[in-house]
Formats: structure tokens, C-alpha cells, sequence
């Protein structure tokens, strides 16, 4: 595994366990773990770039993600196209890396795959789309907990180590 710099994760069922709890006044709320925030933090401690990404272009995830202090890109049904923008700075505020073999991608459901294919190495929770483990079996990192509960963390534990493993080698 190459050095990762940067981590995309998708939200719903990554990030959140994939429920949205909607209220009698219209309102949508989504839960998420502060134990998956707290891998967010250790990522960026050690000098690696998190970027969540989206379908939906919910408030609270934006809110989430101002709160963790990273970027979020909300509406996106092409995630593949949103690793290519992320390779040129005209695009967005600055290049993050120079190849797709320094990004990791977490993801849970089809629509995460095929961008999960151009990336240097993948995660997934427990409860994914069962296309999706066994991607992430072949080479990747498959989660013991569910979407929402710590499956981001032990990626963000995962790559911290392997990344400090390689600048000791």
C-alpha cells in the first residue's frame, strides 16, 4: 500500500448507519458516531486530508463536516468524476495529490464502487453491499463494526499505522 494523503468517505452507511430519521415538522436528522469523528481528527493530526462525499446534500452532513473541519461535496452521483476533479486545481481550491494511488476511499454501497476501483486502497463497514466486501476483501480493509459505529475509525487507526510503517522502512 502506497502512502495515503488523502481519505473519501461517503456518508450514508459509512459514516452514519444509512437511516434518516425524519420528524412530523418535515425535518431530517442523520446520527453520527463520535468515535468515527474522532478518526477524522486523528487522520488530519497525522497529516492526512479527509473529504466526505455524498448523494445527498443534506444539511446536517454539511453541518458534520464544518463541524470536522473538511471538505463535502453533497449531490455528487458520479463519485469516479469527483476523484478526477480532485487531480486538477482549476477544479477545486487545490490539487490534494498528484495520482489516485495515494487516496483511500471508504464507501458502503454501489454507487461508492467503481470510484473505489480507481483508488490506491479501499475500506469498508461490516454491513456493506456485499459487492462492496468482497471488493474489499480482495485487498482492502473490511471492518468488524457496522456503518455509523466505528467502521470509519479503525480505516483512519488502519491507515495511520501503515502510513507511519512506511516512512520508518
Amino acid at each position: 500500500m502506497n502512502e495515503i494523503k488523502v481519505v473519501i468517505s461517503d456518508v450514508d452507511g459509512s459514516l452514519s448507519d444509512g437511516g434518516i430519521y425524519v420528524f412530523s415538522n418535515g425535518v431530517q436528522a442523520r446520527k453520527f458516531s463520535t468515535f468515527d469523528g474522532e478518526g477524522v481528527g486523528l487522520l488530519k493530526e497525522s497529516g492526512v486530508d479527509v473529504i466526505l462525499v455524498s448523494q445527498s446534500n443534506a444539511t446536517e452532513i454539511r453541518k458534520r463536516a464544518q463541524w470536522l473541519d473538511i471538505p463535502f461535496y453533497g449531490g455528487v452521483t458520479n463519485k469516479a468524476k469527483l476523484l478526477d476533479m480532485l487531480l486538477h486545481p482549476t477544479m477545486v481550491q487545490r490539487a490534494w495529490v498528484d495520482d489516485l494511488d495515494s487516496v483511500a476511499f471508504f464507501g458502503n454501497d454501489l454507487s461508492d464502487l467503481e470510484a473505489m476501483k480507481l483508488c490506491g486502497f479501499v475500506g469498508c463497514p461490516k454491513d456493506a453491499h456485499y459487492s462492496i466486501v468482497e471488493y474489499c476483501r480482495q485487498g482492502g480493509f473490511l471492518s468488524r463494526r457496522l456503518g455509523g459505529q466505528g467502521a470509519f475509525r479503525g480505516f483512519a487507526e488502519f491507515i495511520i499505522a501503515s502510513n507511519e510503517f512506511d516512512k520508518e522502512s
